[in-house]
């Protein structure tokens, strides 16, 4: 169920990344679901409008982790934020996938790993003091 207007923070510990629309949001639920990613430690943000366009009661929907509509409006936020702001914005959904380790960089790799086989965009860990892109070739 969609919580209207929390404001988009710092997802601190967490690998991100940006799908365009719904079908890739549905790729990269499977790739997740593929990588066993415990799907309680997902949410996916979006705008209100996306929110209220997926049908909670819908089995087979997109997503089964909580999804939140997210204000539009960031402040001084870092160029990376304004990045996820965007993509909200125009329609996409950020998928962020928890790490309870953020030194556990097989588990960000893995993770990471099935963003991008999922479609995702700007596949990245945000850590407390920088953002890690996923190397995958590592």
């Amino acid at each position: 169920m969609p919580v209207p207007d929390q404001p988009l923070t710092y997802p601190t510990d967490r690998v991100v990344g940006i799908a365009a629309d719904r079908e890739t949001l549905s790729s990269v639920r499977e790739a997740l679901t593929a990588a066993d990613v415990d799907t309680d430690r997902v949410d996916v943000l979006c705008s209100e409008d996306a929110a209220n366009e997926m049908d909670p009661d819908d089995p087979d929907g997109p997503v089964e982790g909580a999804v939140r509509a997210v204000q539009k409006a960031l402040g001084e936020e870092s160029q990376r934020l304004q990045l996820l702001t965007d993509a909200i914005d125009d329609g996409a959904y950020v998928v962020t996938v928890s790490i309870a380790d953020r030194d556990d960089d097989e588990l960000k790799r893995t993770v990471g790993r099935a963003l991008h086989d999922g479609g995702a965009t700007e596949v990245a860990f945000y850590g407390p003091w920088m953002i890690e892109e996923i190397q995958l070739g590592a």
